[in-house]
């Protein structure tokens, strides 16, 4: 008999499984909380927020160093395009990651994101986030405890 894992207060259920309709906030949310785990799913509404985030952030970054570049700012240039810089460092193993998730989503192995390095390649992961789930895409789930502890306490150790 397979013991049932006791809910405790400081404990939150850990949830491998793809959130379609996730909220923008919701989405970015999973997208960093998620940052290491390239088991399970993500869903269509998952990645195109956190795609969009990345979008809005890169280019609001470009637009910032152009606007400073071309009033003669050098110094403010430099200052934003080093934070561009730093987010893309931020944000490359989540969005590894992410695109891990939705592959599995659509029932491919993570590894196809390799093929973004060939020429044109991102059109290729841009058609799998256009794409529905598929119910074999669930192989990718994997079997996780029905909670996680919390860090520390006297209970959960």
């Amino acid at each position: 008999m397979t013991p049932t894992p006791i809910a405790h207060p400081a404990a939150r259920p850990f949830d491998d499984t793809p959130l379609p309709g996730a909220g923008f906030g919701e989405s970015v949310r999973r997208y960093f909380a998620r940052s290491t785990t390239f088991s399970g799913r993500a869903s269509r509404a998952e990645y195109w927020n956190a795609a969009f985030l990345q979008v809005a952030v890169v280019w609001g970054g470009v637009l910032g160093m152009r606007t400073l570049d071309g009033a003669g700012e050098a110094v403010g240039a430099a200052v934003v395009a080093g934070l561009v810089l730093l987010w893309a460092l931020v944000t490359v193993m989540p969005t590894l990651a992410l695109n891990a998730r939705r592959l599995h989503d659509v029932n491919l192995a993570g590894w196809w994101q390799l093929v973004a390095l060939a020429p044109y390649g991102w059109v290729a992961l841009v058609v799998v986030g256009l794409l529905p789930p598929r119910a074999r895409g669930e192989r990718f789930d994997e079997a996780r405890p029905a909670y996680v502890a919390c860090a520390g306490c006297e209970r959960c150790g």
